[in-house]
């Protein structure tokens, strides 16, 4: 049974490349080693039309440091973050989020809102 605590490290260098009209590329780097504090280490990206939105959607988990975000809308500015996640034994347990990034995605003129 694990008893860990929460990363205290949060993904840094987030990137965002548009990939068509409904898709941005999203990548980050993983914390150092010694901030993950925990075992599984996992990503959540979180996304939203909002800046700082208190309630973004988030992708589910992933173990890799790259996910492209489908479905979005063309000539919209997205902003995303990336957070850490380890499992305790019990549940999974979430890190600080990274610097929040954001990207228009590709085709048609963008209008601010």
């Amino acid at each position: 049974m694990l008893f860990l605590v929460v990363p205290s490290g949060a993904p840094s260098n987030v990137t965002l490349t548009p990939r068509g009209k409904h898709s941005l590329l999203v990548f980050w780097n993983a914390p150092r080693d010694q901030r993950w504090d925990g075992e599984q280490k996992k990503y959540n990206v979180c996304y939203s039309f909002d800046e700082k939105s208190s309630n973004p959607l988030c992708h589910g988990l992933t173990s890799s440091n790259s996910l492209n975000l489908d479905g979005l809308n063309s000539a919209t500015k997205y902003f995303v973050t990336v957070s850490t996640v380890t499992y305790d034994g019990r549940r999974w347990l979430t890190g600080p989020q990274s610097v929040e990034v954001s990207q228009i995605t590709n085709g048609g003129k963008y209008e601010l809102k």
